[in-house]
């Protein structure tokens, strides 16, 4: 597996990846404003970083996100393929992209983040098991956002500390 850097919003790697988790969106990308071209300009609007996990079959994982006012690393999106979810790769790929995006955004502006924030719904066991293990804590819930039903939870955790554990965690995974 290897892990890349977007550098443009229109790479075809990451679009192919977006749409192939149109559905897995709730609503689906392509029904929102704009659609999946607008999702991924907003990244790059809020001068975002993205990375991309391929293997041999092509994009597995993802993740986007950006430096808010407060310094908190915003969590715009992060994910892996549908088949992936819930299993030891599919945590490992979300891990492996976490751990490589935290220690290059460290390197380009060391000091810079204090935090990481994300949000996630409450019915995403899998994922929620993955964030406890790393660190993160819920700080905030919202019922009913943007689905009715749907309760989504608010996380955040210290940018260092994350860091440290996803290093540790990650290392040797990724070869």
């Amino acid at each position: 597996m290897e892990i890349i850097r977007v550098a443009r919003p229109d790479d075809p790697s990451y679009k192919e990846f977006l749409i192939a988790m149109d559905k897995d969106f709730i609503p689906a990308l392509s029904l929102r404003g704009g659609g999946i071209d607008a999702f991924i300009e907003t990244v790059f609007r809020n001068e975002g970083r993205t990375w991309l996990a391929r293997d041999e079959s092509g994009p597995v994982g993802s993740l986007s996100f950006w430096l808010t006012d407060e310094n908190m690393v915003y969590v715009w999106f992060i994910g892996v393929r549908a088949d992936l979810r819930g299993t030891l790769l599919g945590g490992r790929i979300i891990m492996q992209l976490m751990s490589t995006a935290l220690q290059a955004y460290e390197r380009e502006n060391p000091g810079d983040a204090v935090g990481i924030r994300f949000t996630t719904w409450e019915s995403n066991s899998a994922a929620i098991r993955l964030y406890r293990l790393l660190g993160f804590t819920v700080v905030g819930k919202k019922e009913n956002d943007m689905v009715e039903g749907r309760t989504t939870l608010f996380y955040e955790g210290e940018f260092s500390l994350i860091r440290g554990r996803l290093m540790r965690l990650t290392h040797g995974l990724c070869q």
